[in-house]
């Protein structure tokens, strides 16, 4: 199964339009509670 890309922006670029967000929490150690959070959300 392919996923569909998008246009990012005014950029030539292609993006998936799938995303979890939240890289930053994701990136941090000792914010596991936070990124439970945005992980769950997503999800939801």
């Amino acid at each position: 199964m392919a996923l569909t890309r998008v246009g990012f922006g005014q950029s030539e670029a292609q993006v998936t339009t799938v995303g979890l967000g939240g890289e930053g929490v994701l990136r941090t150690k000792g914010r596991e509670a936070e990124a439970r959070a945005v992980i769950s959300e997503a999800l939801a």
